[in-house]
Order: structure tokens, then sequence, then C-alpha cells
């Protein structure tokens, strides 16, 4: 299993589609990543075909999520996208493995991690979820055990 890292990340475009409601309701996300992907054709100026990047902002009782590819640039939006920039960032990197159910328990690890490394999360930044070819939730099955995709959490160091 490989270790949380810090790493730093340039800014990037995204163009794609937003999704806001209660924890209880995420579940009507995968149905709009299987929408989503069949429009990324849409898309104009992707960086990488094969990859999808899902920011979010999670709060108290509720959470943002957005289905996005990167771009070169902001050209031209299909409809119903809309654009977002994510600026530079310091990140501690760790990767998934295993079926979406499991993902909880990778979310403790990373927050254990930040924590006992001096760090802690950075809520005024989006944390991201890197889909590439190792997985897909749009096209692989959730429960597949070799699942594969990076979380990047947004960090500051501790103060006080």
């Amino acid at each position: 299993m490989m270790e949380p890292k810090v790493v730093t990340k340039n800014s990037m475009k995204l163009v794609g589609i937003a999704w806001s409601g209660a924890y209880a309701d995420a579940k009507e996300i995968p149905a709009l990543w299987i929408d989503f992907v069949a429009r990324a054709e849409e898309i104009s100026e992707r960086v990488s075909p094969e990859a999808f990047i899902s920011p979010c902002h999670g709060r108290q009782t509720e959470f943002t999520c957005y289905l996005t590819a990167e771009v070169a640039d902001f050209t031209t939006f299909p409809e119903g996208m809309k654009g977002i920039t994510i600026p530079a960032q310091t990140y501690v990197q760790i990767t998934h493995r295993g079926p979406m159910t499991a993902v909880e328990a990778t979310y403790t690890r990373l927050y254990r991690w930040i924590e006992e490394n001096g760090y802690q999360p950075n809520r005024a930044e989006l944390w991201l979820e890197v889909y590439d070819e190792r997985y897909n939730s749009a096209k692989h099955d959730p429960n597949r055990a070799e699942n594969e995709y990076d979380i990047f959490m947004p960090i500051i160091e501790k103060q006080g």
C-alpha cells in the first residue's frame, strides 16, 4: 500500500458539471459520472482523454463535488457545464485501492497521517479525486477489488 506523501500541484483549469447535496444523497453521483463520461468528448482542449478529476468541498451536513476534465484553456463550455480553476496547492496524496465501499478507510488513514505529521486540512480549498486509466467509476464496476485512484487533500502546517 502506498504511503501518503506531500506533493505540490500546479494550477489547473477544469470543465465539467457540479453536484451539491446531503452526504446521504451521494448515491446519485455514480449516475452523473456515467452521463458526464458519455459527454466528455464535447469538452475542447482536454489535457488527458483518460483522466477525470473530481474536486470536492465538504461542509458539516452536505458537500459539493464537480465531475470534470482538465483543459489546456477555457474556450467554450458544453451546454450545462462550467469551468473552474484550481490554484497551485500543496496536498497530501494517497492512492485508494479497492472497491468504493472501502474508501472511507482510505480517508481515515489520510486524515490520521495529516494529523500525525504536523499538518491540517486546508478547508478553504477543494480536495481532489483523480481517476485515470487505473480506474474510472463510470466505466468500471465500483465493487472491483482492483480499482485504484488518487486522492489529493490540500494541507497547511498545523496552527498553534
